[in-house]
């Protein structure tokens, strides 16, 4: 049987894949998307997603070791394994060493995506954006506060069967 690319449940990636562009895709810049950098932390599918957009480059940073070979089998299926790369190791630690990014999407629980938001705000570029999704409904108002108690300013949420994202831009 033969497995082809991974489909996403992420709500971001089903607004880009829908066409429902107008209000996601603005929350990157064009850059990001047209030959940018970015790092993603906690998923694979979001790494695999920023390259299918047309990001030049792409690092996946995971704890996991043991996710890596799964993130890089799917990454081939998907056509990206020339764009994507993947790397072990903890995110706070690592996403200043990518800066500056444009771009970066965590796909992380609350407690840790709370967590990274000083890395996350540091690994930015000036104005940089970034998408932090894998948070139940319920988490969002827990979220918002440190968001922006980290420097950073809401741009869109997306809520779909239970789940929340936001993206933010770094202030």
């Amino acid at each position: 049987m033969s497995r082809g690319p991974v489909s996403c449940s992420s709500p971001w990636i089903r607004r880009w894949r829908s066409g429902a562009v107008s209000t996601a895709r603005p929350a990157a810049p064009s850059s990001c998307w047209n030959g940018g950098s970015v790092p993603a932390t906690g998923c694979w599918i979001l790494s695999i997603a920023a390259a299918r957009l047309g990001a030049s480059r792409v690092t996946g940073i995971e704890l996991d070791p043991e996710a890596l070979p799964v993130s890089v089998e799917n990454a081939a299926r998907n056509g990206v394994a020339g764009v994507v790369r993947f790397v072990e190791g903890d995110a706070a630690a690592m996403a200043r060493l990518l800066a500056p990014a444009d771009l970066v999407v965590s796909n992380i629980l609350r407690l840790v995506n709370q967590a990274l938001l000083p890395s996350i705000h540091d690994s930015l570029s000036a104005g940089g954006r970034a998408i932090f999704s894998g948070m139940e409904t319920g988490e969002a108002e827990a979220f918002r506060g440190p968001l922006a108690e980290a420097g950073f300013t809401g741009l869109d949420e997306v809520v779909d069967e239970g789940w929340w994202s936001v993206a933010a831009r770094r202030a």
